[in-house]
């Protein structure tokens, strides 16, 4: 199976395809270093970012060359390398949809947790001392991630929950945004 042949741009193009279709199946999930997609997105990206390359050059020299040759089979591979971006833009706006609306509710427990604190001077002990989360502490959107809660040496009411390509966001009673790293 040589570079040249149709054979080899179809085989790329469907790695292109089914590494997007991982990528976007993956999103909106909390993960660690060692995450599928990071480590997807880096072998495919640079095979990829490599094949690119290796298109225009070719074109390049057809364009100088007396040989007019036939482009066709890179056809698989750009597609292939379309849809690959495609999954990678549609799994980042999988990411942000799931961490605004886990913002969102972790801004209601916040408030909660203001109300108490307003009310009793000091913070709650947990989030299941209080009324309002008699029926469950609402979870982020974002797999396999939850809320956690502390109470810091100064008196601050902090949540904090884990996103996706290991990112932390958190917040405390004091803050106007969400601190994500």
């Amino acid at each position: 199976m040589e570079f040249g042949n149709v054979s080899f741009h179809i085989i790329l193009a469907i790695i292109y395809v089914l590494s997007a279709a991982v990528f976007v199946a993956l999103s909106g999930t909390a993960e660690g270093l060692l995450s599928p997609r990071i480590l997807l997105s880096a072998l495919v990206g640079v095979t990829a970012a490599a094949h690119i390359l290796y298109i225009i050059f070719i074109f390049l020299i057809s364009l100088f060359s007396k040989k007019i040759k036939s482009h066709a089979k890179h056809a698989f591979s750009i597609g292939g390398i379309l849809t690959l971006v495609a999954g990678y833009y549609w799994g980042s706006n999988i990411d942000s949809a799931r961490e605004a609306e886990s913002k969102r509710r972790g801004e209601l427990i916040l408030a909660e947790v203001k109300r108490y604190k307003d009310a009793n001077g000091s913070c709650p002990k947990s989030l299941e001392t209080l009324e309002a989360f008699s029926n469950g502490i609402p979870e982020p959107t974002i797999h396999n991630s939850s809320y956690r809660y502390w109470v810091s040496d100064d008196g601050r009411c902090t949540i904090d929950f884990f996103g996706p390509l290991f990112i932390s966001c958190s917040r405390n009673t004091e803050d106007a945004d969400w601190y994500c790293d």
